[in-house]
């Protein structure tokens, strides 16, 4: 293409990629649980239980868990030193990577804090 956007019904197209994405690459070795990925990070659960700063009760409830936050698992891989990516794969498309799932961006933190300073000069006496 030459930089113009294809559009149909005054959407762009699917396979249309926004500025500034760059393609993945998936040469990632899968695992079953979340006890089988820590067992390859070489860690024990109470290792884990200290870099999380909980004790290792949790790390075991949380590795027996068929369904968490997205946070939860978050804090669980970045306590092993790695970082969490998710993926949106669809098929016949390039996996999408999903960023900045729950934090909020630099924008919305700077309007939000905008918003309190606001509000709290206003509910003077």
């Amino acid at each position: 293409m030459n930089g113009a956007a294809s559009y149909a019904n005054g959407k762009p197209k699917r396979h249309d990629i926004a500025a500034g994405t760059q393609a993945i690459e998936l040469g990632a070795v899968k695992v079953d649980t979340l006890k089988a990925l820590r067992k390859v990070s070489q860690q024990t659960q109470d290792d884990l239980a200290l870099a999380m700063g909980v004790g290792q009760g949790t790390v075991s409830r949380i590795e027996k868990r068929r369904d968490m936050l997205v946070s939860t698992l978050q804090h669980y891989v970045e306590g092993m030193g790695g970082k969490l990516q998710i993926l949106a794969v669809f098929p016949g498309h390039a996996p999408l990577s999903i960023e900045c799932l729950g934090k909020k961006t630099p924008q919305r933190l700077k309007e939000r804090k905008k918003k309190l300073t606001g509000a709290s000069r206003q509910s003077g006496p």
